[in-house]
């Protein structure tokens, strides 16, 4: 997260640092070209940046990949059991479907949150109007 000069700065951070975490910092600076304040900025942008966690599309593919797994887990839990049929299946994937519709509501909402929070312009995060998942619209049931 990188914040230009233009922003407006209402805030002041001061901190002290040892004589022994001083040299460090002047040492790093200088090696980037950029003054131990801008390195002690950077790093705790950097920080915070950290503590935002996964980006947003990050978290979706995670997610993604974490419902499909429990798709094929339960499919082969099903065949283990001899429990599988056409139609058990069919539930199976509509139950992660399901989940995984409401997880990107959820997510898409987390992300507004989470931009308003650290003053990111929004820009519907890949959806028209955040109302619209994997051709899904909020509200519709699957037939």
């Amino acid at each position: 997260m990188s914040f230009s000069y233009k922003e407006d700065k209402t805030h002041i951070i001061n901190f002290r640092v040892t004589q022994e975490e001083w040299k460090r910092l002047e040492i790093e600076a200088r090696i980037r070209k950029i003054s131990p304040h801008e390195l002690a900025r950077d790093r705790v942008q950097q920080r915070l940046k950290e503590l935002s966690g996964m980006s947003f599309w990050e978290r979706a593919l995670y997610e993604e990949l974490y419902y499909l797994r429990n798709l094929i887990a339960s499919g082969n839990r099903l065949i283990a059991n001899q429990q599988l049929t056409p139609e058990v299946w069919e539930e199976a994937k509509r139950n992660v479907d399901d989940r995984r519709i409401q997880f990107a509501d959820e997510l898409a909402q987390q992300s507004k949150l989470r931009n308003s929070i650290f003053g990111i312009k929004n820009h519907n995060n890949g959806y028209s109007n955040g109302d619209h998942h994997n051709g899904h619209q909020k509200g519709n049931d699957e037939q």
